[in-house]
């Protein structure tokens, strides 16, 4: 089975644009519906808040006329999760290779720090770049804002997303004092936004990303995590997982890829070939091969060696 982080935020209060503040949290249906779901399936999940500081569900959340049926539940199943969530992980010292999804719940609190915090950007960086699935829910897509690519460019740039929408936060009547509103930032830096009817359960997958729109798209997030996770497979040794087509094999490290006979293993940019020994290299159009110091070039039947300019050609004994 897989390893899942859940980030929450650490905020209890959001700063609104008058400079006053609002109690907030993290939205407990959002984190209670995912993490029940991710354990029953068998998937052992880690939770992480900057700074290592216990979260604080925010107490609407356990309000029936706004949350719904199910909060004596979340209230139950926070109580019984109270030395994990006493005691979370300091977000700043989680290796994101170790998961194979890091999951965002909402409440306001996203937007409070998890928007800007580099630890968080840092995780988010690692887990989009190693493949790892990155979902997020309501407010939590908050946190995507805080990536920022070795480019300088936002990694989720061009990607179908959603989350709590404008029209969503204004009916629930927090978008007036709102410092910003989720749905703008996110179209401002790129993000495709994929929005539905005001509450109506809605979750969008691009690739390896996973977001819903309100509270009550937790389960249907929570199930399309379990679904992308299923289509992901380790070996025997837990050494190589197959991409979602099957087609090829990330090492342990994500930074190699088989292909489908396993016979060769593209380098990080994709652009290179190694043999099944690992101690030649194929050029991009496949037609000839570099030695392991890459100054040398055999050609397809590996019978004669050009040197590093391509002007002068040895033997298969150098000579």
């Amino acid at each position: 089975m897989s390893r899942i982080l859940i980030v929450l935020s650490a905020a209890d209060a959001w700063t609104q644009a008058d400079g006053t503040s609002q109690p907030t949290g993290y939205w407990a249906e959002e984190f209670v519906v995912p993490h029940e779901a991710f354990v029953r399936a068998g998937h052992a999940v880690d939770v992480a808040t900057p700074g290592g500081r216990p979260p604080t569900p925010d107490e609407l959340s356990f309000s029936p006329d706004i949350a719904g049926t199910g909060t004596e539940h979340y209230a139950r199943y926070l109580a019984d999760l109270s030395g994990t969530l006493d005691a979370p992980l300091d977000l700043a010292d989680v290796a994101a290779d170790r998961y194979a999804a890091v999951v965002i719940p909402g409440g306001h609190g996203p937007m409070e720090d998890l928007a800007g915090d580099p630890a968080m950007g840092s995780v988010l960086n690692a887990a989009a770049a190693g493949g790892a699935v990155v979902a997020a829910v309501c407010h939590g897509p908050a946190a995507l804002l805080s990536a920022v690519g070795p480019d300088g460019a936002w990694p989720f740039h061009g990607r179908r997303l959603t989350c709590l929408t404008n029209a969503e936060e204004t009916a629930f009547g927090t978008a007036a004092k709102a410092p910003w509103l989720l749905e703008t930032r996110l179209r401002e830096c790129g993000g495709i936004m994929d929005a539905a009817d005001n509450w109506a359960v809605h979750v969008v997958r691009d690739g390896n990303l996973i977001t819903g729109q309100n509270p009550g798209s937790s389960a249907a997030l929570a199930a399309a995590v379990l679904d992308a996770l299923a289509a992901a497979v380790l070996d025997a040794r837990g050494a190589a997982v197959l991409d979602a087509r099957g087609a090829a094999v990330l090492d342990a490290r994500g930074a190699a890829v088989l292909d489908a006979r396993g016979a060769a293993v593209l380098d990080a940019r994709g652009a290179a070939v190694l043999d099944a020994r690992g101690a030649a290299v194929l050029d991009a159009r496949g037609a000839a091969v570099l030695d392991a110091r890459g100054a040398a070039v055999l050609d397809a039947r590996g019978a004669a060696v050009l040197d590093a300019r391509g002007a002068a050609v040895l033997d298969a004994r150098g000579e």
